[in-house]
């Protein structure tokens, strides 16, 4: 298996084993935690665009002027 260049069949000392699991580690968590703030982005992204769409269908059924919609 090889991480980051490294072959983890040549590491022999302990120490260096625990080290560079804790890189993998520290690699995993940051991946997920970026995997996460995008998914939050796309799930915000996603409701604002639908209740944006519903005010404007709300708007549009009220029979306002058009200047009552000053977010379109």
């Amino acid at each position: 298996m090889v991480f980051h260049g490294i072959d983890l069949n040549q590491i022999s000392s302990e120490q260096e084993k625990e080290n560079l699991g804790d890189d993998m580690r520290t690699t995993l968590k940051n991946k997920m935690e970026i995997e996460k703030q995008k998914l939050l982005y796309i799930s915000l992204t996603v409701y604002f665009g639908d209740l944006r769409a519903s005010l404007i269908t709300i708007y549009s059924n009220l029979d306002l002027p058009t200047m009552a919609i000053p977010f379109v």
